[in-house]
């Protein structure tokens, strides 16, 4: 008999003392019935009597009857489990469990554990019955295997109910750290317009940059991964379009003010060559993490984001969410968004930092149209599960010659982040200096001169 064999011979794993040990407390004790509610459900019991023992006392609570033996039986009877829990044998041997009913939590989380444990082995046996299935995608087996495999993780505890003082105290602690040291607590983009006036990028918000194609997405999401790399925190870069040595070449033109032109044409000068160089050796190399696949679901996204999260984590960037791997290919389309939207915002949630979310804009937002959240294509979960969505706007025919509009005090500006949503921020626009040939941007009120544009890096102050 092979080993697999032998495994799956075995028993699942649990604690029927442990199980019995929970409904007694509570039987003694009513009050830990609270303890136990937020670590075990009805369905984490192996034995189908203690399951049903604990859905009468469960329909009791509900009801703010007290759970005592007499209730219990009563409520037994009345949903016709009383023989099938054990009768009364059964409840005088669960009666006399445990002697400290106080330890209610400690056996709730054995009983919790092996739930889990059980559940490991259902799906990984289900993965396995698919797998022989020859007719099966193996990319979408994967991600169905991870994502029944994520849904087993224990809970992080995060989002227990608690007084709203400790909330009060972790606030205050922030901002009393902003205000010694004058460092905002959102992520900078090195934008400095944008980071003086909204802050940055929130923590643990999913930001969702749209476009049409050229619009300049990826040049952006590049320019501000750099920025939050220079500034020693890890960045994850899932880009679904673009290989990364395309991103790294595109990454070391914009900061060596070379265009990638003079690369594809073989006419790059010496001095250019001696700037890219220089670029590199200034790169962020160790903290900048790509990861250029053509097929990735939010699973595997999330999975090499936590990884990377390990070391800590500052920003995590996705080119782009049209190019998603759905896990379900049968539902509608604006279904796979939701979750795929789903998904990223509790990213977010769980490693504190800012989802950035490239997203195609449809043809509607083409020419002289505003874009608008209704031009997000499959816009409905989009607009409902992004933080923050913005808009950039190219201006190919400017309000000259040259391609440039002129403000009254003479800036030039060819391009627009416009905010569409901002949950923290309000709503608003700023005019932006592109250099296409540079794929860079900056804000045209940022206080850098137009001579060090490529250092769009600056100090790690504020980060």
């Amino acid at each position: 008999m092979n080993t697999t064999s032998e495994l799956l011979d075995r028993l699942p794993p649990s604690d029927l003392n442990s199980e019995k040990a929970v409904l007694c407390s509570v039987l003694l004790d009513d009050r830990y019935m609270l303890d136990v509610l937020g670590i075990i459900t009805e369905a984490d019991f192996y034995s189908v009597a203690n399951a049903k023992i604990w859905r009468a006392m469960l329909a009791l609570h509900s009801d703010g009857k007290p759970i005592d033996e007499i209730t219990l039986v009563d409520q037994l009877k009345a949903a016709g489990d009383f023989e099938t829990a054990g009768g009364t044998a059964y409840l005088i041997e669960v009666s006399n469990a445990v002697a400290v009913p106080a330890h209610a939590a400690y056996h709730a989380a054995i009983v919790a554990g092996h739930a889990r444990r059980r559940a490991v082995i259902y799906s990984a046996c289900e993965i396995l019955r698919d797998a022989y299935d020859t007719g099966s995608d193996p990319g979408e087996l994967v991600a169905r295997g991870q994502k029944a495999l994520t849904a087993i993780e224990p809970p992080s505890g995060k989002g227990d109910p608690e007084p709203i003082g400790k909330a009060v105290i972790r606030a205050m602690r922030s901002i009393d750290e902003s205000c010694e040291t004058g460092q905002k607590p959102g992520v900078m983009t090195g934008l400095y317009g944008f980071d003086d006036r909204f802050g940055g990028l929130g923590r643990g918000e999913l930001v969702i940059l749209a476009g049409r194609p050229g619009d300049g997405k990826t040049s952006l999401a590049c320019q501000i991964a750099d920025h939050v790399a220079s500034r020693g925190r890890n960045v994850y870069f899932a880009s679904l379009e673009m290989s990364n040595t395309e991103l790294a070449t595109r990454m070391l033109c914009s900061r060596a003010s070379v265009s990638s032109r003079t690369i594809r044409t073989a006419k790059l000068t010496t001095r250019d060559r001696a700037a890219i160089v220089s670029s590199a050796n200034e790169m962020p190399n160790e903290r900048l993490i790509t990861h250029d696949r053509a097929r990735l679901s939010v699973h595997e996204i999330s999975r090499a984001a936590r990884k990377v999260a390990r070391d800590g984590i500052g920003l995590v960037v996705v080119d782009y969410l049209q190019r998603i791997t759905p896990v379900n290919r049968i539902v509608k389309r604006h279904e796979q968004i939701g979750e795929m939207t789903d998904g990223l915002k509790a990213l977010a949630r769980e490693l504190e930092c800012p989802v950035l979310c490239l997203c195609q804009l449809s043809r509607a937002a083409e020419g002289d149209a505003e874009p608008r959240l209704s031009h997000l294509r499959e816009s409905g979960s989009i607009e409902a599960d992004a933080d923050v969505v913005f808009f950039i706007r190219m201006h190919p025919k400017a309000g000259n010659d040259t391609g440039w509009w002129s403000d009254t005090t003479g800036k030039r500006w060819n391009a627009e982040l416009i905010i569409g949503k901002g949950r923290n921020m309000g709503r608003g626009a700023l005019r932006l200096e592109c250099e296409p040939a540079y794929t860079r941007f900056r804000c045209i009120d940022d206080p850098v001169p137009h001579d060090e544009f490529s250092q769009y890096g600056g100090t790690a102050d504020g980060f």
